[in-house]
């Protein structure tokens, strides 16, 4: 069944926060030692007539010698709110342990929205306050003006503050949120184990009717159609396309009618359509995001790419609106892909998966699907193929990767997962996108136990932000080697 329906039953309940503090604190981690540094070697293999990849050891490292490792340090440490059950002396303090699963920013990197599970599913909200205005009440400095604060970081000196918690819709674990890529209203689509999507909005007139400078949030719609959970949910480059991904091995895409979105008008109000419902995965979908088509896909914009238990990526086109598997890759990875991240441009996506390894794709156009792939026999798309991997990338899970955007200025790969760890890829010299190789810029151990997730700044290279098992989210800063 297929509804698009507004909560009538459920009230959702939004807290705002007015005077949350940061608690910084410093969890283990350490700078890369030489065998850090020499751990994972990049395999590569030229193209050929398979996604298997006939492999041949790169030096990993091999522009290191002599230079500074980069580092990348604690800046601070969000947690959850306490709160408190029973009056007077019989009131018991606490701090939630619901695992924080998804930490994402919005468009103009000035908002944080992170995700939480069970027993207290919600997604918390902090608000970026630069230096000159974390203690004064004067203007926030547009992102541009903040990026030129005492040492460059957005987060140097300023602070995070805690403005709203978002609950009451979903009843189980939120296991997904993304920021639409929409300046105003503030959009969240946030993905739960109980089956369920829930579209969230900022409506600024009414703070301001109400004479505070703090963040409303309705929800204004809650999109219902997957059998079981909803493991992650993502927006298109425009906000025009939201993709949502689940246990029921199914990838669903909705057209969205958001205000301020490109070619949206006055009368939008936030609508959503199904406008397919692509099944191909033979389990537990874990992944799915965007990239441009280049032209080399059907006649559509853009590309679907999911990722799932069954080990395998598919890449799903449009053509005269409608969806279909244009490519399925395996034979890549052993075991359960987790996370998918694409490269600025879409010319390269990344996977990660319980194996340990990290594996690198190339786009390839038509004609260079002609010429490189003969044996493919669909000559009316493009191509994917595994150019390289890194088999040992962590002791544990891959969960999570992230490409640094093109306004962060250095090209860094992040990952995290079970083994506690995230770590900064670089690519080194003597690279080429049919041969890649990435060295190991620096690795720190968290506290979070297993990292969910890491993401970069939308346009501060120096900014990372991590979430974990343990509950809390991690404001890290990168400098460059």
């Amino acid at each position: 069944s297929l509804s698009t329906t507004v909560p009538q039953s459920i009230t959702p309940s939004i807290t705002i926060h007015q005077s949350s503090t940061i608690i910084i604190k410093k969890p283990l981690y350490h700078q890369p030692t030489n065998a850090d540094m020499d751990a994972s070697p990049m395999e590569t293999s030229t193209p050929s007539n398979s996604n298997s990849n006939s492999n041949s050891n790169i030096d990993a490292n091999s522009d290191a010698a002599g230079m500074p490792p980069a580092t990348l340090a604690p800046m601070h440490v969000l947690e959850s709110p306490v709160k408190s059950i029973g009056q007077g002396s019989n009131q018991l303090q606490y701090t939630s342990g619901s695992p924080a699963w998804q930490c994402n920013f919005s468009r103009d990197g000035m908002y944080l929205a992170v995700c939480f599970g069970a027993p207290d599913p919600c997604v918390r909200v902090w608000k970026y306050e630069p230096p000159s205005t974390a203690t004064s009440a004067s203007k926030t400095k547009t992102p541009a003006e903040a990026k030129t604060d005492d040492h460059g970081s957005i987060s140097a000196n300023g602070t995070w503050t805690l403005t709203s918690t978002l609950e009451g819709v979903h009843t189980r674990t939120i296991r997904s949120v993304a920021f639409a890529p929409v300046q105003s209203p503030l959009v969240l689509a946030m993905a739960s184990f109980d089956a369920t999507v829930s579209i969230w909005e900022t409506d600024p007139r009414r703070a301001k009717a109400d004479g505070r400078d703090t963040m409303e949030w309705d929800c204004t719609t809650q999109l219902e159609g997957h059998d079981n959970e909803v493991k992650c949910v993502v927006w298109n480059s425009i906000g025009s396309l939201l993709a949502t991904c689940g246990r029921d091995k199914s990838v669903w895409i909705w057209e969205c009618f958001l205000p301020g979105v490109v070619g949206s008008t006055a009368s939008d109000t936030g609508d959503f359509e199904c406008l397919a419902v692509l099944n191909g995965h033979e389990a537990d979908v874990k992944s799915v995001k965007f990239a441009s088509s280049h032209g080399q896909w059907g006649d559509g914009e853009e590309i679907c790419l999911s990722s799932a238990y069954d080990d395998t990526i598919k890449v799903w086109a449009e053509d005269a609106g409608d969806w279909y598997c244009a490519l399925s890759i395996d034979n890549v990875h052993t075991d359960t892909i987790w996370t998918l991240a694409v490269s600025p441009g879409s010319g390269r996506v990344v996977s990660g998966s319980s194996d340990g390894s990290i594996a690198i794709y190339k786009s390839y156009t038509r004609q260079e699907k002609k010429e490189l792939f003969p044996e493919e026999r669909n000559g009316s798309t493009g191509h994917w193929h595994c150019v390289g991997r890194l088999p040992d990338a962590h002791s544990a899970e891959v969960y999570t990767l992230d490409c640094a955007p093109s306004r962060a200025g250095h090209g860094r790969i992040a990952s995290g997962g079970g083994d506690n760890r995230i770590q900064i890829y670089r690519e080194d010299m003597g690279s080429t996108s049919d041969e890649p190789k990435f060295a190991l810029d620096t690795v720190v151990s968290t506290s979070h136990g297993d990292v969910n997730c890491v993401c970069w700044h939308p346009w501060d290279g120096s900014v990372l932000c991590s979430a974990g098992d343990d509950g809390k989210v991690q404001l890290w800063s990168y400098q460059q080697s």
